[in-house]
């Protein structure tokens, strides 16, 4: 293996781990944006006056 392929192999390492973890970071995200979405769901189905309606 010369320099050439060597450093190819070193950039293309580099550019898979900064993939990983950027997908690392995308599934945290979703994640967490899941589990806000959870507790909004479970205070909209609790009786909360702000939410309440009036009928009429």
């Amino acid at each position: 293996m010369n320099f050439i392929q060597a450093q190819q192999n070193l950039e293309e390492a580099g550019a898979r781990s900064a993939a990983r973890t950027a997908m690392g970071g995308q599934m945290r995200v979703e994640t967490l944006m899941a589990e806000m979405s959870a507790r909004e769901d479970e205070g909209a189905s609790s009786s909360s006056p702000r939410q309440a309606k009036v009928a009429g």
